[in-house]
């Protein structure tokens, strides 16, 4: 199973005006995200530059919606209360 994960930030001009706490805490999101890429748990995350409301993407590839919600749940940006989260279930097409 698959989902979508929408990381959703405090506000519209977040990335521009972060304060350096903010900073700190979204360079920790970076580097979490990165080791679920590493690990296979993620297949791809970033921003999504929305002009109305730009958001975070992270396709995650796990087994149940729990684990899902534990990688939501232990992401930094969310963990600190910078940022809150969605997920949406999806399928997930594979090549060949």
């Amino acid at each position: 199973m698959a989902f979508l994960y929408r990381l959703n930030p405090p506000r519209a001009d977040f990335a521009d005006d972060m304060s350096p706490d903010e900073s700190a805490t979204m360079d920790r999101h970076v580097v979490y995200w990165q080791e679920l890429l590493d690990g296979g748990t993620a297949l791809a995350f970033g921003p999504v530059f929305d002009p109305d409301e730009p958001w975070g993407l992270g396709l995650l590839d796990v087994d149940r919606e729990q684990e899902a919600r534990g990688v939501g749940e232990s992401d930094p940006a969310v963990e600190e209360g910078v940022c809150t989260y969605e997920l949406t279930p999806m399928h997930l097409v594979r090549p060949g």
